[in-house]
């Protein structure tokens, strides 16, 4: 668009003409519907131009309608004296074939976009012509005009006099299902953040489709994606806000449960010390399962060494944070030249995960159990496959498919033998969450009776 200085913001009215405009009239020949009422009334460039009092009237008009568009410039003319009016020839290809009104729509729009004025307000009205043609310009428009507003002048035949007759609407709905469908594909591949913007998009659209009773399953679609993006940055106390169940949410008991879920994985309480390596393994398949390998071989290794520090402080009463002279010495003599002392009152850590997981091996028999059958050793290939992505900045993802396969199926085992609850039974595992979604689309489907909360 071109700058308009200080002028006042004007107004733009960009519409298709038909066979019956301006007035509802047909050419001659017998009429394929019932015949116009006996008092003429405005068809949609017209109406449109009434009610919107435009400063500038675009009319796109095929060579089969000239007439039209030339008796419905002059009605503005005379109605309107004040709007300049100019008639869009199309290319002559046919308005009835919906590539054809696509590209014909495209090729006007684009050729007159930068000649109007900056920053107009620009009104749609695809209510004249084939149904084709209308199609074509709320596609085209909506992409070369994002903030165009758009009104439809119902047919008055089917109107009483009483009624308005040009009625604003939201191109949106017509990709509307398309959209949700989208969502839900991405939310069944974990990918949150793009479904998340999908869906606070969808969520903005004035349809009767969502106030008919999509939109709190849409609402509960929403969370499930924004408190699982939060999940897979690690962010726990924002997921479990984002999890919450507000006002008019579907599916609340679904949502209360990871609400839970992700407060427990942040909670510092000794009685929740397996939640958070439960929730990060979890999370490791959530990213494994996504192809997103490297944040996978990250999660994993992270997932397993929180997990020997949380076995060290519960089954062990050993705090690698926070070693005491009584913890010292518990501890073989090489783990104790590798102490770190942090206070001068005799407090220590023990850093790394190969040390800790020799401190677990020592103070625990079950995971000494483990280690002598050689289960631990994925966790050693997997940390120095991240040691890798670290130092250089680059991992072999077909050997990062084949360790992290191994040590997903390693924590299982871990987590059995000391009788945690297996993480991939948690709320937020990659089973439970396909199932959430088969729930939001199972509500979908059922509508309009409504999801039980």
């Amino acid at each position: 668009m071109k700058a308009s200085g200080s002028q006042p913001r004007t107004t733009v009215l960009i519409a298709t003409i038909g066979e019956r405009d301006p007035y509802g009239q047909r050419p001659p020949g017998p009429p394929p519907e019932p015949s116009p009422p006996s008092e003429p009334r405005p068809t949609g460039p017209l109406l449109a131009t009434l009610r919107e009092k435009p400063s500038l009237v675009l009319l796109l008009a095929t060579k089969g309608v000239e007439p039209q568009a030339q008796r419905t410039r002059d009605e503005i003319r005379k109605e309107l004296p004040t709007a300049s009016v100019e008639i869009v020839p199309l290319p002559d290809q046919n308005p009835a074939f919906f590539d054809d009104a696509l590209a014909m729509v495209e090729k006007a729009l684009t050729d007159r976009r930068h000649q109007l004025p900056d920053g107009a307000r620009i009104v749609v009205c695809p209510s004249s012509g084939t149904p084709q043609l209308g199609l074509a310009l709320i596609a085209d428009a909506s992409v070369l005009f994002p903030k165009a507003e758009f009104v439809q002048a119902l047919d008055p035949r089917h109107v009483p006099n009483d009624e308005e007759r040009l009625r604003p609407f939201d191109p949106r709905n017509i990709r509307l299902r398309t959209d949700i469908e989208r969502a839900l594909r991405e939310l069944e591949g974990f990918n949150w953040t793009v479904a998340a913007d999908i869906l606070r998009e969808v969520l903005t659209v004035r349809s009767a489709y969502l106030d008919g009773g999509a939109r709190p399953i849409l609402e509960a679609a929403r969370k499930l994606a924004e408190a699982m993006g939060k999940a897979d940055d690690f962010d726990l106390p924002g997921a479990r806000d984002a999890a919450t169940p507000g006002p008019n949410v579907a599916l609340r008991g679904e949502l209360d449960r990871l609400k839970q879920w992700f407060g427990k994985a942040a909670s510092t309480d000794r009685k929740n010390l397996a939640t958070l390596p439960a929730e990060l393994a979890a999370a490791a398949a959530r990213l494994f399962e996504s192809e997103r390998l490297t944040r996978a071989l990250v999660a994993g290794v992270t997932a397993w060494e929180v997990a020997i520090r949380a076995r060290l402080k519960s089954a062990c009463g050993f705090d690698p944070d926070n070693v005491r002279r009584a913890d010292y010495d518990r501890l073989p003599e090489d783990l104790r030249c590798r102490l770190r002392e942090v206070e001068k009152d005799h407090r220590w850590r023990l850093e790394g995960e190969r040390n800790r997981r020799h401190a677990l091996v020592e103070l625990d028999q079950f995971t000494s159990q483990l280690q002598q059958r050689g289960d631990l050793a994925p966790f050693e290939r997997l940390a120095e496959l991240r040691n890798q992505l670290v130092h250089t900045g680059t991992t072999d993802h077909d050997e990062a498919r084949r360790v992290l396969r191994l040590a997903l199926q390693a924590l299982t085992q871990v987590f059995e033998c000391w009788d945690w609850e297996a993480w991939d039974q948690a709320p937020t595992a990659p089973d439970s969450l396909r199932k959430f979604v088969s729930k939001l689309r199972g509500c979908l489907e059922e509508l309009p009776k409504a999801c039980s909360p």
